[in-house]
């Protein structure tokens, strides 16, 4: 901790305002005559950092100046790379503290506006409470030999605080715990060893592991057979596709089988009446070839007729070849329908025919 300003009034010899600045000194010495406020300077630092002076303790209020009804202390200090103001305004009734943290910019913000929060905060900061820090940093004047001729246990604890000794005795502390707990634990599972596990042995842990071994082949084992019983699975599964796809095509084949039948019925039923046709349609051709021959011959007469003159004759011969024209045209008309009926006939066959064939091949 390094003060760096400090600023009193009606504080024991300092009625007035008085106002010292520390900022850019390094080392300084306070002198003057005796009662001009030399030990004031310091009871008032000290005062501002724990509301008590070396000389009163807690009985503060002696330290308000005759005839003033306050006294007023400010005290601006650095700790480390941080800057501080704490202030305490003291009348006959008690003091006001407040701790603020001053920015580079000169703000402050309030860390504590209560005796005991001012106070735990400080030595926080400082690092000391009030008692070492009289006995190590502010020797009060007339005490500056209790450093050395206190008691051993009064001068070790004035240097633990000072070379912050103490984090080694908690360290050591929390080791000693620590080996007490690791103790207790070791001894129970020492414990848990001998009554659960007294029967493990190297020839144990080889059977053991043997055990293990086997273990594993069978689940290898039993995820192949597992793999078997998926792929049996699939498989019966397409052969239950496969079956009803088949059930559908034997229905279809026997669907098919009754029209083959039908058709095969069909062609029994148009037989007779096929050889029926075929039977006109040969009459119908001896007609056509017969009415031919009669339309060759006459045409011959006609031409020998002419041939030989005559018109009479001419006359006979074209009126022997209309008679013989007319007779060939009849037997034509009369062999027409017979020939038509036969070509229907023969047309519906070849028509069943194709039907059955192409049944008979779905």
């Amino acid at each position: 901790m390094r003060p760096t300003r400090l600023e009193l009034a009606g504080f024991t010899a300092f009625r007035e305002p008085q106002e010292v600045d520390l900022e850019d000194l390094e080392l300084f010495c306070i002198t003057g005559p005796t009662g001009a406020g030399k030990t004031t300077l310091f009871d008032a630092i000290t005062f501002a950092l724990y509301g008590q002076a070396p000389r009163v303790g807690r009985r503060v209020s002696q330290l308000i100046a005759n005839g003033c009804t306050e006294a007023r202390v400010r005290l601006d200090f650095a700790a480390g790379e941080d800057r501080y103001r704490i202030t305490r305004r003291l009348t006959a009734a008690g003091q006001r503290p407040l701790l603020e943290r001053l920015a580079p910019d000169g703000s402050a913000t309030p860390l504590a506006g209560s005796v005991r929060a001012v106070a735990e905060e400080v030595e926080r900061i400082v690092g000391l409470g009030f008692d070492f820090y009289t006995r190590a940093a502010m020797l009060p004047q007339g005490r500056f030999a209790e450093l050395l001729t206190g008691s051993p246990s009064q001068r070790r604890d004035i240097l633990s605080r000072l070379l912050d000794l103490d984090r080694y005795r908690r360290a050591g502390e929390r080791a000693r715990g620590g080996a007490r707990d690791h103790g207790r634990d070791a001894a129970t599972l020492d414990g848990i060893l001998e009554r659960q596990y007294a029967g493990v042995t190297p020839d144990a842990l080889a059977g053991a592991e043997r055990a293990a071994a086997a273990a594993a082949g069978a689940a290898a084992a039993l995820a192949a057979l597992r793999d078997r019983v998926v792929d049996l699975a699939g498989a019966g599964a397409s052969a239950t596709a496969a079956a009803q796809a088949a059930g559908r095509a034997g229905g279809a084949l026997v669907a098919v089988a009754g029209e083959l039948a039908d058709a095969t019925g069909a062609l029994v039923v148009l037989e007779p009446r096929r050889q029926a046709a075929l039977r006109a349609l040969a009459e119908a051709d001896a007609a056509c070839a017969r009415a031919d021959a009669d339309r060759a011959g006459a045409d011959a007469a006609l031409a020998a007729t002419i041939a030989e003159g005559g018109d009479e004759a001419l006359l006979a011969a074209l009126a022997a070849a209309a008679a013989t024209r007319a007779a060939a045209q009849a037997r034509e008309a009369s062999a027409g329908p017979a020939l038509g009926a036969a070509r229907e006939a023969a047309g519906a066959r070849r028509a069943e025919a194709a039907r059955a064939h192409a049944a008979e091949a779905g």
